[in-house]
C-alpha cells in the first residue's frame, strides 16, 4: 500500500510541467506525489524544483492508487510488463504515451485497473494547454473529474470518445 496519492512513471517535459502545475495550482501537494524515472539528473531535478519524492523503481509509483505513465510509446509495453504484477486492481490508470489505445494499456495489465488516457498538448509547458480525456475501461464519471481537475492546472480540458482522440491531438 502507498503513502502517495499519484505515482508518476517518467519524468520527461510533460510530466514535470503537469507536476509544477499541479503543485503550483495546490490541486495536490508535494508530498503527495512520487516519480520514477532512470535519468538521475531528470530525479534530482524534481527532486530539488518540486521537493516531491523521486526513485528509480517504477513499481514505487505503480503501487499507489492514480498512476501517470507518462513515457514515451516506444517504451511503454515494457514498462507495463514490469509494473503489471504492482499495480493495484482498482488503481486508476492515466496514460499519456501517444497513440497507444487504452484496450492496449488495459491488455498488458490483465484487466487490472481503471484506464483513462490523455492527450495534452506542448503549450501546457507554459500552463496554457489544453488536454483531451477519454475514458477507457472500466473509467467512472469520478475519474473523468479528478483527471479533468488535475490537467486543468496547466490549461484547459475537454472529454472525448477515445475514437477521436488522435483527431482532437492532431
Amino acid at each position: 500500500m502507498s503513502d502517495y496519492e499519484l505515482g508518476v512513471i517518467g519524468a520527461g517535459n510533460m510530466a514535470e510541467a503537469l507536476l509544477r502545475g499541479v503543485i503550483g495550482g495546490n490541486v495536490l501537494h508535494h508530498g503527495s506525489i512520487v516519480v520514477a524515472d532512470p535519468v538521475l539528473e531528470r530525479r534530482r531535478l524534481l527532486l530539488d524544483a518540486l521537493h516531491i519524492a523521486v526513485v528509480e523503481d517504477n513499481a514505487v509509483p505503480a503501487a499507489c492508487p492514480r498512476v501517470l505513465l507518462a513515457v514515451k510509446p516506444q517504451v511503454l509495453d515494457r514498462v507495463l510488463e514490469h509494473i503489471a504484477p504492482v499495480v493495484r486492481p482498482d488503481a486508476m490508470v492515466i496514460s499519456i504515451a501517444a497513440g497507444v489505445p487504452t484496450r492496449r494499456i488495459d491488455a498488458a495489465l490483465g484487466g487490472r485497473g481503471r484506464i483513462l488516457r490523455v492527450m495534452p498538448n506542448t503549450p501546457m509547458l507554459v500552463g496554457a494547454g489544453a488536454a483531451a480525456v477519454a475514458p477507457g475501461p472500466r473509467a467512472t464519471d469520478d475519474d473523468l473529474r479528478w483527471v479533468e481537475r488535475l490537467f486543468a492546472a496547466c490549461g484547459s480540458t475537454c472529454v472525448v470518445a477515445e475514437s477521436a482522440i488522435d483527431a482532437v491531438t492532431a
